[in-house]
């Protein structure tokens, strides 16, 4: 009996092309980062930057600045939260 076998493309594709597409849709939960940060949804909105588009890394001096916003939005927090709330939210 010959066993049946994905190639690797084909589950890499079956992985991450269903987030690429929220990501080009420009979804963004943020509820969810909202919830993960202790922080109200538009706080996080005003937060990033609104040229960021979701999937896409920031720049270093942009993940400065809203990590600097986020923290004066919430003083607790610190960047392992921060890198926490943003873990969740990857598929």
């Amino acid at each position: 009996m010959r066993k049946h076998v994905l190639p690797p493309l084909t589950i890499f594709a079956a992985i991450w092309l269903p987030s690429l597409a929220a990501a080009q849709e420009g979804q963004l939960d943020f509820a969810k980062l909202a919830a993960g940060l202790n922080l109200t949804e538009e706080q996080v909105q005003n937060c990033i930057p609104a040229d960021a588009v979701p999937g896409q890394r920031l720049s270093r001096a942009q993940r400065g600045t809203v990590m600097d916003c986020f923290k004066a939005a919430n003083p607790a927090l610190t960047n392992g939260d921060i890198r926490n709330a943003m873990m969740a939210l990857r598929p």
